[in-house]
C-alpha cells in the first residue's frame, strides 16, 4: 500500500506540474507566433502605406508608431526588414518592382514570384519564403499605382519561432526531469505520515490478534467444558459459532497484514514451487459435500502439473476464499463452474457462479475491505466482507494479479492470474 500511495503522488503531482508546464510554455509559442505575425503584418502595411505617397527611389518619412510590445515602427526599421515592392495598376499589370532592400531577389524573379500570386488571385498569404499584402491606394495621393503589394522574407520570422519552440521544449524537457527528481525525493516525506500510521495500524492489528487468540481459546474450551457438564444448548452453540467467527475475522486480517507487509517489501519472498492442481482439487475436495447438500454443481476443469511460485498455504487460502464466496453467494440448484490452465509458464484460474442479483458497484468494490453487497445475507452466511480482500493481497505480494467481472445472466467471474 506505502508503494502504492507513493506511487499515485508521484503520478498526480507530475500531472499537474506537466500541465502547468504545457500551459506556459505552450502559451509562450502562441503569444510569439500570434506577435511575430502581427509584426509583420504591420511592416508590411507601413511599406504599402509609404509606398503610396512616395514613388520608389525615393527616401519618403511615415510618422512614428509605437506597439506596446513590439519595436517602434518607423522608415529604419521597415528598410531593416528583407522585402520587395510591386507596384500595380488597375488591370493588375505590373507598373514597377523594387528589389533594392533584398540581395537574393533579382526584379526577373521577383516578377515571377507576383505574377503567380496574381494567377491565385489572393490579397494575402504566403508564397515560398515569403509572406505578402495587398493594399489599394485610397491616400488620395495622385500615383500611377491603384495597387502595392509587398513581399516580406518570413524566413526570418519563422527562424526565430522555431528557435523558441525549440528553446522551450529543451528547458521545458529539463525542467520536468528537474522536478521529477524532487517530486520523488519529496514523496517520502509526503507520505511519511501516511506510512508511520499504515505501519502503527499494522502493528495494533498483529498485536490485538496475538492477544486475543488466548482468550477466545480460553471461551472455546470453557465452552466445551460446559457441555459436556450440561450438555448442548442454544446459549453454548451460538458462544462456539460467534468465537470460531471471531477467530477467523483475526486470522483473516493478520493474513491481510503479512500480505502487505510482503508486498511493500524490497526484498522478493523466497518460496518453493508449488503443484497448484494438487491444492485445488484438495479444495474442490473440500467443498464437494457443502455444495452437494445445497443443490449445487461444482464443475472442475484442472489441467495437471500446474506449477507456480507460491506458497502451498498461500495458494490455498486463496482458492479456499474464492469458492467459498461462490458458495455463499450462488443461487440454490445452480452451476459453480471453475477451469484451471497454465500457459506459457502462466497460471489461470477462473471461477463464475450465478448470483440472483449482480452488485449495484464496479466490479473492482467488491475486493474492498469490508463490503459487503448484501449486509443481511452476509451476517447469515457467516462472513466479514475481509475474504476478497485477504485473497487479492496475497496475489498481488505474489506478483498476480486478480480480477471481478460481471457477465450477462447474472453471472460474476472471478479470475487469477500468477
Amino acid at each position: 500500500m506505502i508503494k502504492t500511495l507513493k506511487k499515485r503522488f508521484v503520478i498526480t503531482a507530475m500531472a499537474a506540474i506537466t500541465l502547468l508546464i504545457v500551459m506556459l510554455l505552450g502559451g509562450i509559442n502562441i503569444f510569439n507566433i500570434i506577435f511575430m505575425n502581427a509584426q509583420s503584418e504591420k511592416t508590411m502595411e507601413f511599406l504599402a502605406q509609404r509606398n503610396m505617397i512616395t514613388p520608389p527611389g525615393r527616401p519618403g518619412f511615415l510618422k512614428e508608431n509605437k506597439d506596446f510590445f513590439g519595436k517602434p515602427m518607423d522608415d529604419d526599421t521597415a528598410e531593416s526588414s528583407r522585402h520587395f515592392t510591386v507596384g500595380l495598376g488597375k488591370n493588375n499589370e505590373i507598373v514597377y518592382i523594387d528589389v533594392e532592400q533584398i540581395s537574393s531577389v533579382d526584379e526577373k524573379e521577383a516578377r515571377q514570384i507576383c505574377q503567380n500570386v496574381l494567377d491565385e488571385n489572393k490579397s494575402k498569404g504566403y508564397t515560398r519564403t515569403f509572406k505578402y499584402l495587398t493594399i489599394v491606394n485610397d491616400s488620395g495621393v495622385p500615383t500611377e499605382c491603384y495597387k502595392t503589394m509587398v513581399f516580406l522574407d518570413f524566413s526570418n520570422v519563422y527562424q526565430n519561432i522555431v528557435s523558441v519552440l525549440f528553446l522551450s521544449t529543451v528547458f521545458g524537457s529539463a525542467a520536468w526531469l528537474l522536478m521529477f527528481a524532487v517530486v520523488i525525493i519529496l514523496s517520502n516525506k509526503a507520505i511519511k505520515p501516511i506510512a508511520e500510521n499504515i505501519e502503527r495500524q499494522k502493528q495494533f492489528i498483529t498485536d490485538a490478534g496475538h492477544e486475543i487468540k488466548t482468550p477466545l481459546a480460553i471461551i472455546l474450551a470453557n465452552t466445551q467444558a460446559m457441555e459436556l457438564h450440561s450438555g448442548e444448548n442454544k446459549w453454548s452453540r451460538n458462544i462456539k459459532v460467534q468465537t470460531n467467527r471471531l477467530n477467523d475475522l483475526m486470522q483473516n486480517m493478520l493474513t491481510l497484514s503479512k500480505a502487505e507487509e510482503s508486498e511493500n517489501s524490497n526484498q522478493s519472498p523466497e518460496v518453493e514451487s508449488t503443484d497448484v492442481s494438487r491444492v485445488l482439487t484438495d479444495v474442490c475436495n473440500a467443498f464437494k459435500e457443502p455444495f452437494e447438500l445445497n443443490n449445487k454443481t461444482l464443475n472442475c476443469n484442472i489441467q495437471n502439473n500446474c506449477i507456480a511460485n507460491i506458497s502451498e498455504d498461500d495458494i490455498q487460502r486463496v482458492f479456499t476464499v474464492l469458492l467459498d464466496n461462490a458458495y455463499k453467494y450462488s443461487v440454490d440448484n445452480s452451476e459453480i463452474n471453475l477451469v484451471l490452465s497454465q500457459n506459457g509458464g502462466k497460471i489461470k484460474f477462473t471461477v463464475t457462479n450465478v448470483c440472483a442479483v449482480l452488485p449495484d458497484v464496479l466490479p473492482d468494490k467488491l475486493f474492498d475491505r469490508f463490503y459487503r453487497a448484501d449486509e443481511s445475507r452476509t451476517q447469515k452466511n457467516g462472513g466479514y466482507g475481509i475474504g476478497l480482500s485477504v485473497a487479492k493481497a496475497i496475489v498481488q505480494s505474489n506478483g498476480g494479479l486478480i480480477c471481478a467481472r460481471y457477465c450477462d445472466g447474472n453471472i460474476i467471474e472471478f479470475s487469477v492470474e500468477l
